[in-house]
């Protein structure tokens, strides 16, 4: 008999509904808190402050809204300690075009992986 009732969501799992387009490039962009701080994942699996900005190249989009952090550590069990550990999140901008973006963080950058609707 299973310990968890295995109908239960994975760890980790995206909330629905998914993203309407994945980008394959990841471009990168900076998050920061209000004061032009960069955010990241502290020790505890926390976002060290809550978001207020985005850049994305020449753009500066104000975040209403964040969900997350969704910690990802796959392939735990293959030895490669680094190259697996990732960390996704979801943003809400003031932007009429970009309103939710999906991020990925690894090696201490965020990506846009994903857009929604």
């Amino acid at each position: 008999m299973p310990a968890a009732d295995p109908a239960l969501p994975w760890p980790g799992r995206l909330p629905h509904p998914a993203p309407a387009m994945v980008l394959v490039n990841r471009p990168e962009v900076a998050l920061e808190d209000s004061g032009g701080a960069p955010v990241w994942i502290s020790d505890r699996g926390l976002l060290t402050a809550d978001p207020a900005r985005l850049r994305w190249g020449s753009r500066e989009l104000t975040v209403t809204d964040w969900s997350g952090p969704w910690l990802l550590d796959e392939r735990w069990w293959s030895g490669n300690r680094t190259g697996n550990r990732a960390v996704r999140a979801q943003v809400m901008l003031a932007d009429t075009e970009l309103r939710v973006l999906l991020l990925l963080g690894y090696d201490r950058a965020w990506h846009v992986e994903g857009l929604y609707d």
